[in-house]
């Protein structure tokens, strides 16, 4: 089997879970613009051979990250008879964590989002607002609303956050609601504005 052969194949095998945490590790080297292309597992294929991870004459860092992700059975399609060995990408490690791991130091997933936080994500969704307010299925009558009686494109955002919040249940929103919208919105950016923005509580000790 050659490279390519290889490549479509592990490409194939990976689940949308595991494309998402990739996107989530290598979000800085990839770019925001880049995220909303990647589709799938073939498409995150192509994006990491472009930013270097993936080299047809080193596979080290390949399976480094296979290793991390439990997926033993695609490190097979490169190596068959391969027992690898566990990755020393130690950041790897803390971005998988904090993505399935609720008491992970980068962020407290069940805080309620202050007044602050709110603050960044609006300013960073900026124009998108609108279509983040679609994404979160508000009706379209509280859209206008918001539209209508507020001029600064941040207002309008900031607005949107504060009517989902008290929509949500007991008028909670927790950054793990937050976050998994985000994601699927492929707002990585924001997510990680957010999660410096708790790493900087937790070590102050003012969460």
């Amino acid at each position: 089997m050659n490279h390519k052969q290889k490549m479509i194949k592990i490409g194939a095998g990976l689940t949308h879970g595991n494309v998402t945490e990739i996107k989530y590790i290598f979000a800085d080297k990839i770019g925001d613009g880049f995220l909303e292309t990647i589709k799938d597992g073939l498409d995150m294929i192509k994006v990491l051979e472009r930013i270097g991870i993936i080299d047809e004459d080193n596979y080290k860092e390949l399976v480094d990250l296979l290793e991390n992700l439990s997926r033993k059975d695609l490190i097979s399609i490169i190596y068959p008879q391969s027992q690898s060995q566990p990755g020393n990408w130690s950041n790897i490690n803390n971005k998988l964590n904090s993505i399935t791991n609720p008491t992970s130091t980068d962020a407290t997933f069940n805080d309620a989002l202050t007044p602050n936080i709110m603050d960044k994500v609006a300013i960073q969704l900026g124009s998108e607002w609108l279509r983040f307010g679609r994404h979160l299925n508000l009706k379209d009558a509280e859209l206008d609303h918001i539209e209508n009686d507020n001029k600064k494109t941040y207002d309008k955002a900031f607005q949107l956050l504060k009517l989902w919040k008290q929509k949500s249940k007991e008028g909670c929103l927790t950054w793990s609601k937050l976050r998994n919208e985000l994601e699927q919105f492929n707002r990585y950016d924001i997510i990680r504005e957010l999660e410096t923005e708790f790493k900087h509580l937790k070590d102050t000790g003012k969460q």
